[in-house]
């Protein structure tokens, strides 16, 4: 800011130096035409009725007058001439000290009256700069009898000092000026960067781990954009560091259940025909007592093996080949399971973008969840329906269970959560991370005592 007022400072100065230039140069040129037109108009007076028929003559007649002409116009005269030869000078002084010549040169004499003009000559000699005017003297007879020339030394003088006056008032406003934006400079610098530092300082301690803390910002101006860009990315950065927790929780899962499901089904099979053989070898005083507890231990085998099993097939979970899925068709292959479910099926094909085994076992392990969480003594009632929208359907599942408490809700989908008094609480998260595979979601929405709804939301298939 401050150097763009040094540069316009710089160019109003050199702009005003070449106009006062040439303003100045045109003023003192009409000056001296009025002035040479007044000298002429005297002279013309004096020598109306007279004739020279020499210069010495004309140099005796006008010796005494033209001093009196000079200081009347306050201008130097000098008659020359008409072979350009000096006759009379008003200020002898000039002619001494060599700033005016004592004889015309060939093209001022060639100047003087062409087209009936009188010749203007700007002449700078020993540093110092003046305009001459050379004109012809007439006799009664219209005859040129002498060359008149008038140096003019007020215009340098007074263009300098006239362009000093201004650019010292100039100056002082500019001065003034440069002063008040210095200050505004700083004063807006400050403002700026105070806010862009405390900016700085807070996106130097975003961290993936822990809660950002956002910006506030009343002012709709660049600073605001750039806060809400910053709140924009906080935002952001809190959301993708959930999903990657999410994520690294259920790799972290996948690869656990893995390693556990291989280590507990390596000796399972071993045990389970030690106990058979066990069972059948074995020589007891009470072989009914003993047929109880080998029944009894491969009850704990086959559990510990269906654990193995859930296990592996949570940390396998295969990748899904998207493609048009017939949900009509996979909902009325549903129907036919030994669970007493209401369905709503449209009598029309609906297609989801989705991959049909998967979906299958998704809607199984839903409704056998549904299923299970009813109590005994109580009549199951679950339904099942479609909700359309402009590009996605909504599949619900509700049943009259036990429900699930609201701070339990976020947990379901969570790997090792369950209401039940069986099972290791994989079947919804296994169910949560096909469908989000599917590019869709999975909620639900449960009062304790009263039942527990499943939303799936997939893409329509276009």
């Amino acid at each position: 800011m401050l150097t763009v007022l040094l540069v316009s400072f710089l160019l109003t100065g050199a702009v005003t130096v070449y106009h006062f230039k040439n303003q100045n140069e045109n003023y003192h040129k009409e000056r001296l035409k009025r002035k040479e037109t007044s000298v002429m108009t005297s002279i013309y007076y004096e020598t109306v009725n007279q004739t020279f028929q020499k210069n010495e003559e004309l140099a005796d007649f006008l010796d005494e007058k033209i001093c009196e002409i000079a200081d009347i116009n306050s201008l130097d005269i000098i008659i020359y001439s008409l072979s350009g030869d000096l006759i009379l000078a008003s200020n002898p002084a000039l002619i001494d000290d060599n700033y005016v010549p004592e004889t015309l040169s060939n093209k001022v004499k060639e100047s003087i009256g062409y087209d009936d003009q009188y010749y203007l000559d700007k002449i700078e000699k020993e540093q110092i700069e003046y305009m001459t005017i050379y004109d012809f003297l007439y006799d009664i007879n219209n005859e040129p009898i002498a060359i008149i020339s008038l140096p003019y030394f007020d215009s340098n003088n007074i263009h300098r000092q006239d362009l000093e006056e201004f650019l010292k008032s100039l100056g002082k406003v500019y001065l003034l000026i440069f002063l008040g934006s210095a200050l505004l400079s700083y004063l807006f610098s400050n403002y700026i960067t105070s806010s862009l530092m405390v900016v700085r300082e807070h996106i130097k301690s975003v961290r993936l781990n822990k809660v950002n803390e956002e910006l506030q910002w009343t002012g709709d101006d660049e600073i605001g954009d750039l806060i809400k860009e910053y709140n924009h990315m906080v935002r952001a950065l809190e959301k993708n560091a959930v999903q990657l927790a999410q994520s690294e929780r259920a790799s972290a899962w996948k690869e656990m259940a893995k390693q556990v499901a291989h280590e507990i089904k390596n000796p399972l099979t071993p045990m389970r025909l030690l106990v058979q053989y066990y069972q059948k070898t074995a020589k007891t005083e009470d072989p009914e007592k003993l047929n109880e507890f080998c029944k009894a231990l491969i009850d704990q085998i086959d559990n510990l093996s269906s654990i193995a099993s859930a296990f592996s097939q949570f940390g396998t979970l295969p990748g899904v080949n998207l493609q048009a899925v017939n949900l009509t068709s996979v909902l009325q292959s549903l129907s036919s399971l030994n669970i007493e479910v209401e369905f709503k099926v449209p009598p029309y094909d609906l297609f989801v973008k989705a991959d049909k085994d998967p979906l299958i076992r998704v809607l199984n392990n839903v409704l056998k969840n549904a299923e299970q969480a009813i109590p005994e003594d109580r009549e199951p009632e679950i339904s099942l329906w479609l909700e359309e929208l402009n590009d996605e359907v909504e599949i619900y599942i509700k049943d009259n269970g036990v429900g699930i408490p609201k701070d339990k809700l976020e947990e379901i989908f969570e790997p090792n959560f369950t209401t039940k008094t069986q099972g290791m609480g994989l079947g919804l998260a296994m169910s949560k991370s096909i469908i989000n595979n599917f590019k869709g979601t999975i909620s639900a929405d449960s009062n304790v005592g009263i039942g527990t709804i499943i939303k799936i939301t997939l893409k329509k298939f276009n």
